[in-house]
């Protein structure tokens, strides 16, 4: 890269601590791009932009790197590409949704603050549901609840039609069993609590 500049001062190494701070103002300048703000404004010094990306790095150290950083391998880009048009970023998003699901549960003021932020939220691979998953039914209720009070846009993909999320017709031991284990951890015998 730095052969398409003429001052060395153009092109200054970076690190993986920049870089990071470089993505998550990418990822802080898209969350800010739904109210239509151009990147550059995200930088201007007459009080109307926000405090914290001129705090993280310059604009100028900024528009370098985002330029430059490529999230796949452009050799083998094409033939990727023909199979999944998301296919130069799927690895990294994958990678954060993974750690997403490893390091955070959410749950309603969550949801609020997503309704909040954002107007439209893609919702994807959600499982079919049973009373044997009820609590991860009773967060998803809540969810949509949250997002339909506040109207907000929600796109959803499952692996099963939408009248089938939700299974009513599981066998009831399924659930006797559970509760039964649930009792056993509790240390709580059948009839001891009224």
């Amino acid at each position: 890269m730095r052969e398409n500049y003429s001052q060395e001062s153009d092109v200054v190494e970076t690190n993986s601590e920049e870089i990071r701070a470089l993505i998550g103002l990418l990822y802080m300048a898209g969350l800010l791009k739904s109210s239509h703000q151009n990147v550059e404004d995200l930088w201007v010094t007459d009080g109307t932009a926000l405090e914290f990306f001129c705090l993280v790095m310059s604009y100028k150290r900024f528009y370098m790197p985002s330029r430059a950083l490529r999230f796949d391998d452009a050799t083998t880009r094409e033939a990727r590409r023909a199979l999944d048009k998301l296919a130069p970023l799927r690895q990294v998003f994958d990678g954060f949704v993974e750690r997403c699901l490893e390091n955070y549960s959410v749950g309603a003021s969550d949801y609020l603050l997503l309704s909040q932020v954002f107007h439209t939220i893609l919702v994807r691979d959600i499982p079919q549901l049973s009373l044997k998953t009820k609590s991860q039914a009773r967060r998803f209720i809540t969810l949509i609840d949250t997002l339909y009070d506040r109207r907000v846009r929600v796109v959803v993909s499952s692996d099963v039609p939408h009248k089938q999320l939700f299974l009513t017709n599981v066998p009831l031991e399924h659930t006797v069993d559970e509760h039964r284990m649930l009792m056993d951890d509790l240390n709580i015998q059948v009839g001891s609590v009224s």
